[in-house]
C-alpha cells in the first residue's frame, strides 16, 4: 500500500510540479504525519524538493526505467561503446558483466571466436 501510494505521490508532484503537504494528505486520505514521512522517503530518492509548506518536483529526477525501456533508448552510443569496450578483450580474458542495458550491447559486440569467461548476472548477455 505504502509503496503504490508513494509513486503516486510522486505522480502527483510530477504532474503539478508543486504540492502543500496538506494537499498531499488530503489528496491521498492520510494524515500529515504520514505524508511527511512519505515525503521523507521522495527526499532520500531526490525525487523531490522540499520548500516552506511542501514539495517541489526535483527537475532533474530520473525515475527507474525496467531493462526494455533502457534497452531502447541511446541505442546508437550504446553500440558504440560496445564496440569500443570490446577492442579491449583479450584471448582468455576473465569479463565480470552487470545486468545494465550498455553492458547487453557490449555482449553482442565482442568476437565469438575468441576464448574467455564471462560471469554475468544479466539475461541479455547470457
Amino acid at each position: 500500500m505504502r509503496g503504490s501510494r508513494l509513486h503516486a505521490i510522486q505522480d502527483f508532484v510530477f504532474n503539478k510540479r508543486h504540492a502543500t503537504l496538506k494537499e498531499l494528505a488530503d489528496r491521498f486520505g492520510v494524515s500529515m504525519n504520514t505524508v511527511r514521512r512519505d515525503v521523507d522517503v521522495l527526499l532520500k530518492w531526490r525525487a523531490v524538493e522540499k520548500v516552506y509548506g511542501g514539495v517541489v518536483a526535483n527537475p532533474h529526477y530520473r525515475s527507474y526505467l525496467h531493462f526494455g525501456e533502457r534497452s531502447s533508448t541511446s541505442t546508437d552510443e550504446k553500440s558504440r561503446i560496445g564496440r569500443a569496450a570490446a577492442r579491449l578483450i583479450n584471448r582468455d580474458d576473465l569479463l565480470m558483466m552487470d545486468a545494465g542495458s550498455t553492458v547487453a550491447g557490449f555482449a553482442e559486440s565482442i568476437d565469438q571466436s575468441i576464448p574467455l569467461t564471462v560471469i554475468t548476472n544479466n539475461m541479455a548477455v547470457v
